[in-house]
């Protein structure tokens, strides 16, 4: 996929030349990951619907059939033949719908699936993060969940962390019981809720 020569494959040139360009990052805004997670999701099918092991190596003819493939793809449901990886991977919960970061295999992976109007959607990797520093006293902790607190639709904690799960920012949080009920909205008992 990275080898090809554009001099060879002249209707692909600026796609080959994004490949060849790409630092590998997973960002909203690369084309190349797009392009890369483009070629991937289509030769995964292809292969499982052929039957043929995924650790095969691409041919040249089947790396520029995925590329041509994403170019057709990205044009029709884009108007563009390039676009950047947030545009075509989002996040969704609910109606919330965010431009999503991450590829398969990479450190802070994300796994995508198809969804709506030539876009896809994260469906596993990244997702409860929890960083803690021991010490003197209580250890302090920072957290982020990919969604939320609550899988309730209903819920203001449904999808209130996305945007800080997105921008890879972590909130404090405190296993110190006076200060939890201190800081508590409501105080109850497990199946005892009087509004669940």
């Amino acid at each position: 996929l990275f080898s090809l020569d554009s001099a060879e494959f002249s209707d692909i040139t600026p796609q080959i030349q994004v490949l060849k360009n790409w630092d590998k990052s997973a960002g909203v805004k690369s084309e190349g990951a797009a392009l890369f997670a483009f070629v991937y999701y289509y030769w995964w099918d292809q292969f499982d619907k052929m039957k043929r092991p995924f650790e095969t190596t691409l041919t040249k003819e089947e790396a520029a059939e995925g590329i041509r493939a994403a170019k057709a793809h990205f044009k029709e449901h884009f108007g563009k033949e390039l676009v950047g990886l947030g545009e075509y991977q989002k996040l969704v919960r609910g109606d919330k719908v965010l431009p999503l970061w991450g590829l398969d295999d990479v450190i802070a992976a994300m796994r995508s699936q198809n969804w709506e109007n030539g876009m896809r959607k994260g469906v596993q990797g990244e997702s409860y993060i929890m960083m803690v520093k021991f010490g003197e006293g209580l250890p302090k902790i920072e957290t982020i969940n990919v969604f939320g607190a609550s899988n309730r639709p209903e819920s203001p904690h449904y999808a209130d962390q996305m945007e800080r799960f997105l921008a890879r920012e972590l909130k404090p949080m405190t296993l110190d019981k006076e200060e939890v009920l201190k800081n508590a909205r409501e105080i109850y008992n497990p199946g005892k809720r009087q509004n669940p």
